[in-house]
């Protein structure tokens, strides 16, 4: 049955109907869990795991800044420590434990690749331990200015270290920032844990990220990358930049950062809209948005609602997570206990966040590192000490920093100017051909 003029009304309201309900405005608060009925013992058992599991978060790390903070100032080199506090031939039977287990999953679903790469052996720990600390330096010599009485630390630490035996942990990667002072000495730790064997790969990522080329080759050898010099930035020492270059922030600036703002600096200048990939990195044919859903006060904050962009900035510690009502503060502050200058700086992909990681580094690239300074170590309120130090009304500035890093899109049942161009263009061909095929049928 050919299609009549009603037909194409039908599929075009139909079409327009989807595209409007697709569009609406969100809401501004998450739907209603179902609700479910647990036993009481069942909720109390949860809450008192949950609680025996902070209290050994809280121990561990209380542990790990009495360790690492002597370890590390004691050890530094013009202001710089790279720990790895572990041997290399731990380190590589660790590795090869991991490649015997991915050899092991291999074999269960073989393939036509290449052969496995050669096991890791102790001087290639030792060969890569010493690209990754040259890297470190070169990210660290990059820094201006320096402050002279701040100490950087990047470790390797592993996620058992310092847990009580038997104790649960999550042995997933996580990156730390530790901040503090000892022996009169500021210092500041970014410590990468993770499982033992996960140190050789994670090592050659951040060689390869800091250089820009391969760092073992088909032989298993550990050779130089290529373009290292272009590519030191400090990104690698993560939030640490900030302490090294500006010493230890002020301390409403700090309890800011350490309540999840300490993520806005994890990134170089570059790092929010590339890392992101917004906002084309996730638009595919005419516009259409694609990849991961963001959280309401994302969406209401692209959709150029002030007050959420405001939010996510002064306050980040109560903007909710997606899929979960917990606060961004509840999981950078894994523990019971107030535990001061211990961040977590990567909280994951969900985080509201995770599109403005770079904005630190936008705004000392933009105002510079002198005005950038007077902000970091203000004893003013966070809204106060910008707008003393960089002269702007913080709502302006942050919006118009929304705008060209991430892209204001209107709310309500609108597309983007590329999709409706798209659909435009599309409907046209769609009615020359009909128009072709009625006259064809018409002359037959």
């Amino acid at each position: 049955m050919a299609f009549t003029m009603k037909h194409w009304l039908t599929v075009t309201l139909a079409c327009m109907a989807l595209v409007a309900a697709w569009r609406l405005p969100l809401a501004t608060r998450d739907p209603a869990a179902p609700a479910r009925v647990q036993a009481p013992e069942v909720i109390r058992q949860t809450e008192l795991s949950g609680d025996v599991r902070r209290t050994h978060r809280v121990l561990q790390q209380v542990r790990w800044i009495d360790s690492l903070a002597p370890l590390v100032v004691g050890t530094a080199t013009d202001g710089l420590a790279v720990t790895l506090p572990l041997s290399a031939g731990e380190v590589a039977a660790a590795a090869r434990v991991l490649a015997a287990d991915d050899e092991a999953g291999d074999a269960q679903m073989p393939s036509a690749g290449d052969a496995p790469p050669p096991p890791v052996r102790n001087a290639d720990v030792d060969a890569l331990w010493g690209r990754f600390h040259d890297a470190v330096r070169r990210h660290e010599d990059a820094i201006r200015p320096r402050h002279p009485n701040m100490v950087v630390g990047y470790v390797y630490q592993p996620v058992t270290h310092g847990l009580t035996a038997g104790a649960p942990y999550d042995p997933r990667e996580r990156r730390e920032t530790y901040v503090g002072t000892h022996e009169g000495r500021g210092y500041c730790l970014q410590v990468a844990a993770m499982d033992v064997g996960q140190v050789v790969p994670a090592m050659m990522a951040e060689v390869g990220r800091a250089s820009d080329g391969a760092i073992r080759d088909g032989e298993g050898a550990i050779r130089d990358g290529e373009g290292a010099d272009e590519r030191a930035d400090g990104r690698l020492l993560g939030p640490c930049r900030f302490y090294a270059s500006h010493g230890l922030a002020g301390p409403r600036i700090q309890a800011w950062l350490e309540a999840g703002a300490i993520e806005l600096a994890a990134r170089p200048a570059d790092g929010a809209a590339a890392l992101a990939g917004m906002p084309d990195g996730q638009r595919g044919a005419f516009g259409l948005r694609l990849g991961l859903v963001r959280p309401v006060a994302v969406e209401r904050c692209l959709a150029g609602y002030v007050e959420a962009c405001t939010r996510m900035f002064l306050a980040p510690g109560t903007v909710e997570r997606l899929g979960t009502r917990e606060a961004i503060r509840a999981a950078n502050r894994p523990g019971m206990l107030d535990l001061q200058g211990a961040m977590l700086n990567m909280p994951g992909a969900w985080s509201p966040l995770r599109d403005m990681r770079g904005l630190l580094s936008d705004v000392e690239a933009e105002f510079g590192p002198d005005a950038f300074g007077r902000f970091w170590t203000s004893d003013l309120d966070v809204r106060e000490a910008f707008e003393a130090a960089f002269q702007v009304d913080l709502t302006e500035w942050l919006m118009s920093w929304v705008d060209r890093s991430l892209g204001i899109e209107p709310s309500g049942p609108a597309v983007p100017r590329s999709a409706a161009l798209g659909g435009l263009l599309a409907i046209g061909l769609l009615a020359a051909i009909a128009t072709r095929r009625h006259r064809r049928s018409a002359i037959g």
